[in-house]
């Protein structure tokens, strides 16, 4: 069991802030194992001469990890009976004796016990934002290494949709209005609504139906996705070389960590796995398999609206037989056939 004697710093010396990490981190896994702060070393059920103190560690338990017992007895109420589930490891230093504080005596027995409650989370917050940092710095440094592919992949991305609504408007408008809509959900309104006698009202459906099929077979990137660079750009912001050096430097010196570091990566490491999405749906649909599921389903007797699809020296053709002005001839650059390296992600 650890005992926190030997690291405590003489009677009236607050603990300094790498004693009070292990003290923290020692509390933590004792609370893990056991459930019982009471039974922590040198914690005393019982009211100090001094008044002078510093918050450790805040907890909040569960009733049912504590079995026979209900709540953790209180160190500053006479006769100490079990009164919280919420509260504090406090140190005294002037006894070097670790106490627990409730969240209703603390607020009204100490003063200060508000600031303290305010510095310590921010302590905690800091060395969270620390720890983040020196687990995954060299992974960060590794995605910032690779961003140049996944910035070509995003360009890439953005150019195909852009040919894309350019060369094929009004399928295009069709899928952006039906965006929501599911594949086999047109299926069912393409065999209802061609049995009215209305060249438009076939028209619309055929044009849902091939709709459904292109976003079925990866083609979503149509679906408000042309902004691969703009979230590039955004992820960019955080994960660049400055920043990254930045965040070494913060790692070098012993004070407050303001920015969240968690946080900002996280999320660009989400953005990054859009785009990689986006650029692995179009990588699949323009594989020879995706062709051949794509000219397959064309070719089908059963399809209301027929036609071809060829994918030849980098250049994409797709025409309707009943929609004929619907013509998609798209020069894809060779570049955006390549799958992304896969990226690692945070700890």
């Amino acid at each position: 069991m650890y005992d926190p004697e030997a690291s405590l710093p003489p009677p009236g010396i607050p603990l300094s802030s790498s004693i009070e990490r292990q003290i923290a981190a020692a509390f933590q896994r004792h609370l893990t194992q056991t459930g019982e702060p009471e039974s922590f070393p040198r914690v005393e059920i019982g009211r100090s001469e001094s008044d002078k103190f510093q918050l450790v560690y805040e907890f909040q338990l569960d009733r049912r990890h504590r079995g026979e017992k209900s709540e953790v007895p209180c160190s500053i109420c006479t006769g100490h009976k079990p009164k919280f589930l919420q509260g504090w490891l406090a140190y005294f230093p002037k006894d070097r004796k670790f106490r627990l504080v409730g969240n209703t005596c603390g607020p009204k027995h100490f003063g200060d016990f508000k600031q303290q409650k305010s510095d310590l989370r921010r302590r905690q917050r800091t060395e969270e934002r620390r720890q983040f940092l020196r687990d995954n710095i060299e992974i960060a440094q590794l995605i910032s290494d690779r961003l140049g592919e996944v910035r070509n992949s995003a360009s890439m991305c953005d150019k195909f949709v852009a040919a894309v609504e350019r060369q094929a408007p009004s399928l295009y408008q069709a899928l952006k209005i039906s965006a929501a809509r599911t594949p086999a959900t047109y299926l069912v309104e393409k065999t209802e609504i061609t049995s009215v006698d209305l060249d438009s009202e076939r028209t619309r459906t055929e044009k849902r139906a091939v709709s459904s099929k292109i976003r079925f077979f990866g083609w979503e990137l149509f679906n408000a996705r042309s902004n691969c660079v703009e979230s590039f750009n955004s992820a960019n912001r955080f994960l660049n070389e400055e920043y990254i050096a930045n965040a070494r430097n913060i790692l070098g010196r012993s004070d407050d960590v303001t920015i969240d570091f968690p946080s900002k990566w996280r999320t660009s490491r989400r953005t990054l796995a859009d785009i990689e999405r986006q650029s692995e749906a179009l990588v699949q649909l323009l594989s020879p398999q995706g062709i051949s599921n794509f000219t397959e389903w064309m070719a089908r007797d059963d399809n209301p609206v027929q036609g071809s699809v060829r994918f030849e020296n980098c250049k994409l053709e797709v025409s309707f037989n009943k929609l004929p002005r619907e013509r998609l001839d798209i020069q894809i650059p060779r570049s955006m056939l390549v799958r992304l390296p896969e990226l690692p992600s945070f700890i």
